[in-house]
């Protein structure tokens, strides 16, 4: 996310994906978007919030949580960390053949 222009693919990204749900439990990822609402509402009252781009930007990664939240929602941490796992192995295999 840091450099443009860098040659990847999904072969790339999906697993970084998978390895962040490993390292994340599902529990966790269920309560960011509360945490980062209680944040949000207690930095309004600050003058820092004045800045319309900040808000906006603190708003849609809000709704970036929550649309992660809902897509896993469904899922146990066990569920999760299987299907992590057996991703990581099945691109790895993928690449080394």
């Amino acid at each position: 996310m840091t450099k443009e222009n860098v040659k990847t693919s999904h072969t790339d990204v999906m697993p970084a994906m998978a390895e962040f749900l490993l390292e994340v439990s599902a529990e966790d990822i269920q309560k960011m978007p509360a945490v980062f609402q209680f944040i949000f509402d207690i930095e309004l009252e600050t003058e820092n919030m004045n800045d319309l781009t900040l808000r906006i930007e603190v708003m849609r990664a809000i709704r970036d949580l929550r649309t992660l939240t809902d897509k896993l929602k469904p899922f146990s941490d066990h569920q999760i960390e299987t299907g992590a796992s057996s991703f990581i192995k099945q691109s790895k295999s993928r690449i080394h053949v």
